[in-house]
């Protein structure tokens, strides 16, 4: 019994740690009138060595981690495509003589 609590909790809370760094500061808590906290979790992994903790921690961010690579390429796919509107503005913007609707800037990808 001992052993099989301590596999769960050793997959759990590294689970509940990641989606609380997650939810990070994005929330607040109204405790009391105008009190509010941030929802803060403190978990620690306890156990010999060689008691497989970094298997769960690794499970518990792999999704996360996948989902940060993926945001980082389209980010960054995004502004390879913002730098090439930039430029063509700016050739625009040169060639432009005063008559008619002056080039607009592109806005930069958040």
């Amino acid at each position: 019994m001992a052993g099989t609590l301590q596999r769960r909790s050793s997959r759990a809370g590294p689970v509940l740690a990641v989606l609380a760094a997650a939810v990070g500061t994005s929330r607040r808590l109204k405790v009391k009138g105008r009190r509010e906290e941030t929802p803060v979790l403190w978990l620690g992994l306890i156990a010999k060595s060689g008691e497989k903790k970094s298997p769960g921690l690794q499970a518990a961010m792999g999704p996360l981690e996948e989902m940060q690579r993926d945001a980082v390429l389209e980010w960054r796919e995004k502004m390879l495509e913002h730098r090439m509107e930039l430029c063509r503005f700016k050739m625009k913007e040169k060639k432009w003589k005063g008559d008619g609707e002056p080039p607009v800037q592109p806005e930069a990808p958040a």
